[in-house]
Formats: C-alpha cells, sequence, structure tokens
C-alpha cells in the first residue's frame, strides 16, 4: 500500500507522503504505474503524492516487464538480511537511544 509500505527510497524507506484532499487509503504502488508507458504515472503521481516524494520515486528505474512484489532489507546494499546485518542494526539504533 502507498502509504503504509516502506516503499520510498528514501535514508530510511518510508511510505510516500500524500497531498490533496483526495485520499484513497487502499492505494497501492502498482496503481501509480502506467503499464502502457511501462513507466510511472507522473500526473497522477503529481496530483496524490507530496512533490518533495516525486524525485525519490523517480530515481529508481522501473523494470522492462513486471516482477512479483518481495521483501527487501534496506541496511544493506544486497537488500538480503543477515545475522550480522541485524546486529549492526540493532547496536546503531541502542546507540542511538544513548544520551
Amino acid at each position: 500500500m502507498a502509504w503504509s509500505d516502506n516503499w520510498m527510497p528514501d535514508a530510511k524507506p518510508r511510505p510516500a507522503t500524500r497531498c490533496g484532499p483526495s485520499f484513497n487509503p487502499s492505494l497501492r504502488v502498482c496503481d501509480l504505474i502506467d503499464p502502457k508507458a511501462q513507466g510511472w504515472n507522473i500526473p497522477k503521481i503529481q496530483t496524490l503524492i507530496s512533490h518533495d516524494d516525486i524525485p525519490l520515486i523517480k530515481s529508481p528505474r522501473l523494470p522492462r516487464a513486471p516482477l512479483p512484489d518481495g521483501y527487501c532489507w534496506a541496511p544493506t546494499k544486497s537488500g538480503t538480511y543477515t545475522v550480522q546485518s541485524g546486529y549492526v542494526l540493532a547496536m546503531e539504533m541502542e546507540s542511538d537511544r544513548s544520551p
């Protein structure tokens, strides 16, 4: 879901920020893609999502063919979770909480 899944490729992945009066709580990220053009539907995105988020949305290239949804571990470049990457993140979070 566009408003709850962490799909925005920011420093810390997060949901998109909405703008404008119209709000569809079940909007999916795939609803923002133009299948004929095989790219983002920028006019639609501009009416629904904060203008600050648009460059983030446009930054990753979309694949030519649709891919199944999946999970990605954002703290690693490969997107793969390891016990070590989980431990490193836990230690970073712990040090952020310490005074």
